[in-house]
């Protein structure tokens, strides 16, 4: 068996350059492309084993490239080229069917265990076309925020999953983007310009009916179910009815637990649970992927900035190491309120540390309340501890606009445990009696 031939197609020579010193220490041998064009004729002529693509070329782009390229039935595995966090281009190039994709900035190792796997998946495709003629085209979908690992394999899921009407499962921690990526996949699906509707599962039971009465009765849309673990049995048993008897709409389903620990519980339909699992995405919480943390915090200071007509132009950069550091338990919802936060009270066009709400610099703030009990004889731990609880629960229920359910989420605590906090605290409204 001769060496595998790898097809270089960009139009920046130094990174044709790179690509083929990676190429020729890992025993290849290349063929360049300066563009598109270039590199649809030297993939019919040469038929190489594995095509590096850049996505962005001039003449005709990447994609165009490749759909050329499969129209010849040069079936070859792709990996493209894109740029550093650009999730669409990352999900247009898994719908068309490429092998994998490399983001810039490179990563040289990381380039060197794709190009093998790619060579290895060619051998493997010489001895096995039949059988791989009948997997389906991946598809594509929107835009989302972040490029770390994790991510980057929700988009490939999502790339892969769209065009399915199969029920979806999404568990994640609250405010993480259930809903986010379900738009994402409804966005990306053949249902992209029919309706996508949420159903609230803390609804009342009259709504409830009347929504779910919606999925079997209005075809060919999405349903996002939010909260699915709040559905009682009766409703649970209405739903998996719909589920058999639905073909034309897609049900996504988000929840904030286990739900397989709840059917052990007998608070969730065994039949349900599966039936929504079929396929499952778990989505990682913003501590899992802090890589992802300053572009999210760049984008929600944009979007924010646009909103309430500010030019903010960035960070400092202790702002951007507080904002890092911290573990957002109430993911990007927490942190678009914290970045809201301090656009509104910012001076300046840049943020600071004294601009993010008390409750990014808890540690701080701890630190200080101990050191004035330390400093008054006069207060007790207990009192201390109490005004310091106080602090911070008003502070969060003011950075999330009194969102009882937010706010519990924020802190970690049950909402039933945040009323009678606050009661005791007596940081309830007169009128407001219930949890």
């Amino acid at each position: 068996m001769g060496k595998p031939l790898i097809l270089i197609a960009d139009d920046e020579e130094g990174v044709r350059e790179l690509f083929s010193e990676i190429c020729t220490e890992e025993g290849y041998n290349i063929t360049l492309a300066s563009n598109g064009s270039e590199a649809v004729q030297k993939a019919r002529t040469e038929l190489p084993d594995v095509i590096i693509l850049d996505i962005r070329m001039p003449e005709i782009d990447g994609l165009e490239a490749f759909r050329r390229i499969k129209d010849s039935l040069i079936n070859v595995p792709v990996l493209f080229i894109t740029a550093y966090g650009s999730p669409d281009l990352a999900i247009e190039a898994m719908k068309e069917g490429a092998y994998n994709y490399i983001t810039k900035p490179f990563d040289i190792e990381e380039i060197k265990i794709l190009i093998k796997k790619a060579s290895q998946l060619r051998e493997l495709t010489k001895r096995a076309v039949s059988i791989r003629k009948d997997i389906p085209d991946v598809t594509d979908g929107e835009e989302l925020v972040g490029h770390s690992p994790k991510m980057q394999e929700i988009y490939k899921m999502i790339g892969k999953i769209s065009e399915s009407n199969t029920p979806i499962l999404i568990e994640g921690e609250g405010g993480s983007g259930k809903e986010l990526i379900a738009r994402k996949i409804h966005t990306s699906s053949k249902l992209k310009d029919k309706p996508f509707f949420i159903i609230n599962c803390l609804a009342n039971d009259i709504q409830l009916r009347e929504e779910l009465s919606k999925i079997g009765n209005e075809p060919e849309k999405t349903c996002f179910l939010k909260n699915v673990e709040l559905l009682s049995l009766p409703f649970q048993l209405q739903l998996i009815e719909i589920i058999k008897n639905n073909e034309l709409s897609r049900i996504i389903a988000g929840t904030t637990i286990d739900l397989f620990n709840l059917v052990g519980k007998n608070s969730f339909r065994e039949d349900l649970y599966y039936a929504l699992n079929i396929i499952f995405i778990a989505l990682p919480p913003l501590r899992q992927r802090k890589e992802d943390i300053e572009e999210l915090s760049l984008y929600f200071m944009k979007r924010q900035g646009i909103k309430y007509g500010k030019i903010i132009n960035g960070f400092t950069d202790e702002a951007l190491k507080l904002i890092k550091e911290y573990d957002w338990p109430g993911n990007l919802d927490e942190l678009e309120n914290a970045i809201t936060h301090a656009i509104i009270v910012t001076n300046g066009n840049f943020i600071t540390p004294e601009d993010l709400p008390a409750v990014v610099l808890r540690i701080d703030k701890v630190k200080d309340s101990a050191d004035k009990s330390l400093n008054n004889a006069k207060i007790s731990l207990s009192e201390a501890v109490k005004q310091f609880e106080r602090k911070m629960i008003l502070e969060t229920l003011i950075l999330t606009g009194w969102n009882k359910t937010k706010t519990a989420e924020i802190l970690s605590i049950s909402r039933r445990s945040l009323f009678n906090k606050m009661r005791d605290l007596k940081l309830l409204k007169e009128e407001n009696n219930e949890p």
